[in-house]
């Protein structure tokens, strides 16, 4: 129970940061993960992933015609965002899905991978010590 709770006070002070690229409502911060290092970020570590993710995708949209489809749609989008420590970094995990996905309650407890589905699912990585994002993969089309 006070895990639930302090996860609800994070995604309450989260929300009341973030602004436009994804509604606070179709966020979901994770403190599980699929490695065995893993961390809660902090609310300014959202905000900050959210913000570099919008600003990565916006640099990058006239060279990736998949990207360019993901800003056209950034309405539909729901986020887990899970802390990992990856090369001794702490890095946020940015699992973008169909809005559709968060009335499934395993939305809120774990990453759900998704092989196809094309732009409407993809990920990327935002490491917090340098500030910036990497690492995007945008589903294929099965």
């Amino acid at each position: 129970m006070k895990r639930f709770m302090f996860l609800f006070i994070l995604l309450t002070c989260t929300f009341c940061y973030s602004e436009g690229f994804i509604k606070d409502e179709n966020i979901a911060v994770l403190d599980s993960c699929y490695s065995e290092e893993c961390f809660l970020p902090t609310r300014v570590e959202v905000v900050k992933s959210l913000s570099a993710c919008e600003k990565y995708l916006y640099l990058n949209k006239e060279n990736d015609d998949e990207i360019q489809k993901i800003l056209n749609h950034k309405d539909d989008y729901c986020v887990q965002i899970v802390g990992i420590i990856k090369s001794n970094e702490r890095v946020l995990f940015l699992n973008f899905l169909d809005k559709e996905f968060q009335k499934d309650e395993s939305f809120y407890k774990n990453i759900i991978f998704i092989e196809d589905g094309g732009f409407y699912f993809w990920n990327i990585e935002y490491n917090t010590g340098k500030d910036e994002c990497t690492s995007i993969s945008i589903n294929g089309e099965a």
